[in-house]
C-alpha cells in the first residue's frame, strides 16, 4: 500500500513485489504513512510480508524468514546498511538465539511471584 500510486508502481517492478488486490491494513503499519501524508506532505509506503502458516499453528509469534525477506529487500531497495548477520542463510542460529532468549525469560518470569494467585496464566510475547 502506499499514499502514492507512482511510488508503489515502481516499487512493486524494482522488488518483484506483488500487489494484494484488497485487505485492510490497520494499526501502526497503515496509521504512520496515512498521518505522515496527511500532516507533512510525506509519502508512504507499506511492505508486508508472507507469513508462514506452520508459524502462526505452532504460536510462534515470530516468522523470521518473512521479517528478513522485507529487511533485504529494505536494503536493496534503499541502499540501507543492515548488519549481515540477519539473513536467510543465518536463519537457523537466529532462531535458536531466539529460542534460547525466550527460554531464558519464560525462566526468570516463573521465579516472579504472581499479581493474582488464582490467575496461572502468563503471556509472553516477544
Amino acid at each position: 500500500s502506499s499514499t502514492n500510486r507512482e511510488i508503489l508502481e515502481k516499487h512493486l517492478i524494482e522488488n518483484c513485489c506483488q500487489k494484494i488486490q484488497k485487505g485492510v491494513i490497520i494499526g501502526a503499519n497503515g496509521l504512520i504513512p496515512t498521518l505522515a501524508k496527511a500532516r507533512f506532505n510525506i509519502d508512504g509506503l507499506v511492505f508486508l510480508a508472507e507469513t508462514d502458516n506452520i508459524a502462526m499453528i505452532n504460536e510462534d509469534i515470530t516468522d523470521l524468514k518473512a521479517s528478513i525477506s522485507l529487511l533485504e529487500m529494505l536494503k536493496k531497495s534503499f541502499t540501507l546498511p543492515i548488519k549481515k548477520k540477519y539473513t536467510l542463510e543465518n536463519i537457523d542460529d537466529i532462531t535458536k538465539s531466539l529460542q534460547s532468549k525466550r527460554d531464558q525469560l519464560e525462566n526468570d518470569l516463573d521465579t516472579l511471584p504472581l499479581l493474582d494467585p488464582d490467575d496461572k496464566r502468563k503471556s509472553l510475547y516477544i
